[in-house]
C-alpha cells in the first residue's frame, strides 16, 4: 500500500478538477468511473488469453507453432518500429536529443529482430518444414505489410524502384513508381512471367492501402524529415552514424539473415521461396542494393552495398 498524506491527496483532487473546470458533469462521471472500475490485471492489460490463442497451426507437425510465433513476434517488432518512425516524422522537429533516442530505438529492435533469426535456424525441425510449408501457400512473409511500411516510411518511393528502372520512372507518377518497386519481381514466375498468386492475393489487399501511404508520407520520410533539419543535426556525429545503422539493419543485415535461413531450408530441396518467390533475387542486399539514404554513403560503399557487412559494427551500433 502506498503511504499518501491527506496533503497529498487534496493535491491530486486539485489537479483532477483543473482538468475539467468547464464541465463539473464530467467531473462527477470520472470519479463515479474510478469507484466503480474493476482493478486492472495483467493478463487483461496485455490481453494475455487473446494472444495465447492468436497461434493456430495448419498441420500437426509440432514445430509449426515456432514458425507461427517467431512470425507473430516479427510483425510486433515491425509495429514498434513505426511507432517511433511516426514519432520522428509527425509534429515539431525533434531534438538532437529525440532524434538520437528514436533512432537508437529502430536500430535495437532490428539488432534483436536479426539475431532472432536464429529462433528460427535451430528451433525448426527442417523434416516438419517440409511437411507443413505446402499447407501455407500461398501465404509467404513476403506479404509482411509493415514491413513495406516501414520501407516507405523511410526513404521516397524512387528509391525502392528496382534499378533498372530508375531512370525511367524518375519523374513517372507514384502509380508508375510503385509498379517498379523492388519486391515486386520476386514474386514474378519466371517460367511464366506472370505475377504469382502470393504478389496477387497481396496487391488485391494492400495495394490501395499502400499507395495513399506513400501519398502521406510525401515529403515526411525518415530521409526527408533528416534532410529538412538545421545543419547542426544533420552534421551531428551520433545522428550520422545511427541513420547509416538504420540503413544496414533494415536494408542489410536484415534480409542477410532471412536469405540465409531461406537457403538452409529450401536450398536442400531444391524448392523455391514460400509462396513462390524468387528469395534468391528478392532477398540479398548485394543484388537489390537498396538504399535508404544514399546521400550518408560513398561511391565505393554503395558499389559493395552488401558484400562488406561487418558483424563487430553491427555490435557496436
Amino acid at each position: 500500500m502506498i503511504a499518501m498524506t491527506t496533503e497529498h491527496t487534496d493535491e491530486l483532487i486539485e489537479e483532477l478538477k483543473s482538468l475539467y473546470t468547464d464541465d463539473e458533469e464530467q467531473l462527477k462521471t470520472k470519479l463515479q468511473a474510478l469507484k466503480y472500475q474493476k482493478h486492472l490485471n495483467y493478463w487483461d492489460y496485455i490481453n494475455l488469453d487473446v494472444l495465447l490463442n492468436l497461434q493456430q497451426p495448419r498441420s500437426e507437425q509440432p514445430d509449426e507453432m515456432v514458425f507461427i510465433g517467431y512470425h507473430q513476434i516479427t510483425e510486433l517488432y515491425f509495429k514498434l518500429t513505426l511507432w517511433e518512425l511516426h514519432q520522428l516524422s509527425e509534429g515539431a522537429s525533434p531534438t538532437i536529443e529525440q532524434w538520437q533516442t528514436h533512432l537508437g530505438r529502430i536500430i535495437n529492435y532490428f539488432r534483436v529482430l536479426t539475431q532472432s533469426f536464429s529462433i528460427m535456424r535451430e528451433g525448426i525441425d527442417g523434416d516438419q518444414f517440409m511437411k507443413f510449408r505446402p499447407t501455407l501457400a500461398p501465404a509467404s512473409g513476403f506479404q509482411s505489410v509493415q514491413y513495406r511500411m516501414i520501407e516507405l516510411a523511410c526513404t521516397p518511393l524512387i528509391n525502392l524502384v528496382q534499378r533498372e528502372a530508375y531512370h525511367t520512372v524518375k519523374d513517372a507518377t507514384i502509380e508508375d513508381q510503385f509498379e517498379a518497386i523492388y519486391w515486386k519481381q520476386g514474386a514474378i514466375d519466371k517460367e511464366t512471367g506472370e505475377k504469382t498468386l502470393t504478389l496477387r492475393h497481396f496487391e488485391d489487399k494492400y495495394e490501395d492501402f499502400l499507395l495513399d501511404y506513400v501519398r502521406r508520407w510525401q515529403g515526411h520520410t525518415l530521409w526527408e524529415r533528416y534532410q529538412s533539419l538545421p545543419e547542426a543535426v544533420q552534421q551531428d556525429r551520433e545522428v550520422i552514424r545511427q541513420m547509416r545503422f538504420v540503413d544496414k539493419f533494415v536494408n542489410v543485415s536484415w534480409p542477410k539473415a532471412h536469405y540465409g535461413t531461406a537457403k538452409q531450408y529450401l536450398e536442400h530441396n531444391n524448392t523455391k521461396g514460400t509462396g513462390g518467390t524468387n528469395y534468391h533475387e528478392y532477398l540479398p542486399p548485394a543484388v537489390q542494393k537498396r538504399i535508404f539514404f544514399p546521400d550518408l554513403w560513398s561511391e565505393e560503399e554503395i558499389e559493395r552495398w552488401g558484400e562488406n557487412y561487418e558483424r563487430s559494427e553491427d555490435q557496436s551500433a
